[in-house]
């Protein structure tokens, strides 16, 4: 179960304006990364060449980079390591990075990491072999040495906490305590945002109390936001419906905006510096019920066509969102299901005769990008439903030994958009007795748990969340058997076990 190696074959990184600003303070950094916003660095061979976009031919310079590793994937969060203090490595080092005895590249190579590994910087930056230095400890492994501190950002999206669970709401204080006995400080929990159209002027009350609670209590959050439960017609609120035009949402966009314009984020609230707010832009949009026809066509649509819709609703909202200017928050696409819908009946209900399935979610991927080019280059993260599966987009709920297809599913997401990105899988996880599935126990459960986060989830760090569907509900859980914990109180093997895993792995709140 260990993940497959990425592909190498077409390093390339796109830098910021900040970034080229840090990187040109030196031309001792590694990283050769220089330009102006869109900008693009390809490196072949280890030779350097500039391919600029028609916004951003302005200059051109040479530089002579020595020791450069390959790059590849977006670098536009945080900047080198200054002092101590946590730290992670580069997107941009996707070749990884050697931690060296010593604080020169003829040192000897003790150990190599990957990106978005965590590490704390203790002590202060050397010059050596004309290269700037960071002294560090690797999270987890206890590793020490050193290692180019060009190749060490801030850790943007998270702690070294992956641990989390998913809410089927935005919960209540009962809920969120639970959350953060299991899953403890800087742990993650996705709270549901359901209520959205376009009459949205602000977030609900209770929305504002949700993230100021968890929060205050020290989680980090994932927020999923879309419709009410059972009107994920949003096709039906583009701008240009009544001429049947779906491909323009910024009436709805701006619902988005409205709502997260009343949120209290780590930008915003000063108390809330350092948490992490992840934006789930609706979800699972390649099944016909969430999104559907509101109101009956005269023949189905394909997911071609439900692709391209989508795809223009999340351009205009992910855009409207970081229009606000707020870098707190970062956004994604609604996670896909793996096994998507081929066609949708286009009834005027949420379910129809002519529903068929028959499409994975990359193919809705690819859909999605023919229609919307570019499109996924405005993820700052990737979400993902990789539940435990033996194949793509079937075979759900088997045992851990048979589940890597459907654990690692995110790999090919990651190769379908030609992204190097973090991650956060927003749902996963067993049911006991869901009809139609292979059942197993309460135990077993726990145990697959147990697992998945030691082999899979925590040693890869392109994975920065893992929150499990889902904590506490009578009908998916009393009913379904994915809960963690019971309706009545009860806290299952799942829960325990993955208590117990984070206590011994980091420690913390009721260890």
């Amino acid at each position: 179960l260990d993940p497959r190696p990425l592909d190498r074959s077409n390093n390339t990184t796109w830098c910021t304006h900040t970034q080229v600003t840090t990187q040109l303070r030196t031309l001792n950094y590694p990283d050769c990364c220089f330009g102006s916003a869109r900008s693009r660095l390809i490196v072949k061979k280890g030779v350097p060449r500039m391919a600029f976009s028609v916004y951003s031919a302005f200059f051109f310079i040479t530089l002579v980079c020595v020791q450069a590793l390959p790059l590849k994937g977006r670098t536009d969060w945080g900047e080198e390591a200054r002092g101590s203090g946590s730290k992670c490595v580069s997107a941009s080092a996707t070749a990884g990075v050697h931690v060296r005895s010593g604080a020169c590249t003829n040192a000897t190579v003790v150990a190599s990491i990957t990106p978005f590994t965590t590490v704390t910087v203790t002590g202060d930056e050397v010059k050596g072999c004309g290269y700037s230095w960071a002294p560090i400890t690797v999270v987890g492994s206890g590793v020490t040495g050193w290692v180019a501190s060009s190749f060490l950002s801030d850790c943007e999206y998270a702690s070294s906490n992956k641990f989390g669970v998913g809410l089927v709401s935005e919960g209540n204080q009962a809920q969120w305590d639970l959350t953060k006995a299991m899953v403890g400080d800087g742990g993650w929990i996705l709270l549901i945002f359901a209520g959205v159209d376009l009459s949205a002027t602000g977030p609900a009350q209770s929305w504002v109390d949700a993230v100021n609670y968890v929060f205050q209590q020290g989680l980090n959050v994932v927020l999923r936001i879309g419709p009410g439960w059972g009107q994920s017609h949003f096709r039906d609120l583009a701008d240009g419906a009544a001429q049947g035009d779906y491909t323009h949402y910024t009436h709805l966009a701006q619902a988005y905006v409205n709502v997260l314009k009343g949120i209290p984020t780590p930008a915003s609230t000063s108390a809330y510096s350092g948490r992490q707010l992840l934006i789930q832009i609706h979800n699972e949009p390649d099944l016909c019920y969430e999104w559907f026809c509101g109101t009956a066509a005269s023949s189905p649509i394909g997911y071609e066509e439900m692709a391209k819709e989508y795809a223009s609703f999340f351009r205009d909202t992910a855009d409207a969102i970081h229009a606000m200017g707020d870098d707190s928050l970062k956004v994604s696409i609604g996670a896909l299901a793996p096994g998507g819908a081929l066609q949708c009946g286009c009834c005027g209900a949420s379910a129809c005769s002519g529903d068929s399935p028959g499409i994975t979610g990359l193919q809705y991927m690819q859909a999605m990008q023919a229609a919307v080019p570019g499109v996924f280059d405005r993820l700052d993260f990737l979400t993902s439903h990789s539940y435990p599966a033996n194949g793509i987009g079937y075979g759900f709920n088997v045992p851990f030994d048979q589940a890597a297809p459907g654990l690692t599913y995110f790999e090919k997401e990651l190769q379908t958009i030609g992204r190097d990105l973090p991650v956060a899988i927003t749902e996963t996880g067993w049911c006991t007795h869901r009809d139609g599935m292979p059942t197993c126990t309460e135990d077993q459960k726990g145990q697959w748990y147990t697992q998945a986060y030691q082999q899979v989830w925590l040693p890869d760090n392109r994975i920065i969340a893992v929150t499990p569907f889902m904590l506490q509900d009578k009908v998916w859980g009393d009913q379904d058997g994915y809960a963690f914990v019971m309706t009545d109180g009860t806290q299952l093997p799942a829960f325990t076990n993955v208590k117990g895993l984070r206590c011994s792995t980091l420690g913390g709140d009721g260890c």
